[in-house]
């Protein structure tokens, strides 16, 4: 990430956390501490989308999927409930299908959060605009999950899935012995004229950060990179579409 603090214990490149949940011999004794309430994803990619996945997921459901034994054991004891998905620019420059999304948001005993106020302003401005499919479907999408939130008890859930977006990270603050504490984001802004745009977005930071409390972080920058490698390709089951992991 080129952040100060990145080398904090806990902080991993989503290539390990992937590696060692489907398996891979170079990920399989990988350390990674679950013994925390919260766990943050730097990215919102259809990766990013799968590693949520998988620590949100039913623990049934999950067995029957082709997750590696020691990873699943490991989850069993798991003490995460919120995962934080954080994107630098706004939802609609998000990598995430609709496809992928739309199956996170129907995870057993788990809510969606996304705290954004500006999203409401976001949603509202583009009801009346004359959006291709896919865009009009996806704000579709998030709206209503933007709205639903407002009803939900999440006394009454197991786990939740907070979507964040206009946040790049600033600073890893470990603690005394060097394990993940937080994070610093600073906000960032687009130009509203943007909000629905997929590429040539300029994105300017603000003076404001916000601090999240958290105890792993999992980023995803330069990921894709891995799959360049044809024996690592042939080895995970992944789908060359989306790189998302089969049966999850």
């Amino acid at each position: 990430m080129g952040v100060p603090g990145e080398d904090s214990e806990n902080v991993l490149a989503a290539r390990k956390v992937v590696g060692w949940y489907t398996g891979h011999p170079d990920f399989v004794n990988e350390k990674i501490d679950l013994n925390t309430d919260v766990a943050t994803i730097i990215g919102n990619g259809n990766v990013a989308v799968d590693v949520a996945r998988i620590f949100l997921q039913d623990l049934e459901k999950l067995k029957k999927t082709d997750i590696s034994e020691h990873a699943y054991e490991a989850l069993k004891k798991s003490q995460i409930k919120r995962v934080v998905m954080v994107g630098r620019r706004g939802p609609f420059q998000a990598s995430f299908t609709i496809k992928e999304f739309r199956e996170l948001s129907k995870l057993p005993d788990c809510h969606i959060k996304m705290p954004d106020p500006i999203l409401g302003k976001i949603f509202e401005s583009g009801k009346d605009l004359e959006l291709a499919r896919h865009k009009k479907r996806m704000l579709q999408l998030m709206t209503e999950l933007y709205q639903k939130q407002n009803n939900l008890n999440p006394s009454e859930m197991q786990k939740c899935l907070e979507v964040t977006f206009f946040r790049t990270p600033k600073e890893i603050i470990p603690d005394k012995n060097g394990k993940i504490e937080k994070i610093i984001f600073k906000i960032n802004e687009i130009n509203p004229k943007d909000y629905f745009e997929k590429t040539g977005v300029r994105l300017t930071e603000t003076d404001k950060e916000d601090i999240l409390n958290c105890g792993l972080v999992i980023f995803l920058s330069c990921y894709r990179i891995m799959f360049k490698f044809k024996s690592l390709r042939s080895y995970l089951k992944y789908s060359e579409d989306n790189f998302a992991m089969h049966n999850l």
